[in-house]
């Protein structure tokens, strides 16, 4: 089994669709599903080309994760990366797992 521990969704344009097709292409099993929350000023405008136009600054909301999740259960693990500095970090991440069945955590 191929597992592939560190992507976004929608990360280089692709949408959910597409990001299987390029897993079946590498023959790749699962994903682990990341979030990313970035602060705006430590945001890099680099990644700009990167991900989707709605979500510059929010870098990748755990909400996208989710939509792939819905799309293709048996293709990802979902994780969320609250930022750990935010005073409500633990409960954003405990809310996550008991409600929505994050399994991993992802940026830090």
């Amino acid at each position: 089994m191929i597992i592939d521990v560190h992507n976004h969704p929608d990360w280089h344009h692709h949408n959910v669709d597409k990001f299987i097709e390029n897993m079946n292409q590498y023959n790749i099993d699962k994903t682990w599903i990341l979030s990313w929350e970035c602060p705006e000023t430590e945001y890099d405008p680099g990644y700009n080309k990167n991900i989707s136009p709605i979500n510059q600054h929010n870098c990748i909301p755990f909400s996208n994760c989710l939509r792939y999740m819905e799309k293709y259960p048996e293709r990802f693990v979902l994780g969320y990366a609250p930022d750990p500095r935010t005073p409500d970090a633990i409960d954003k991440m405990d809310a996550a797992i008991t409600i929505h069945g994050a399994r991993v955590y992802g940026e830090l």
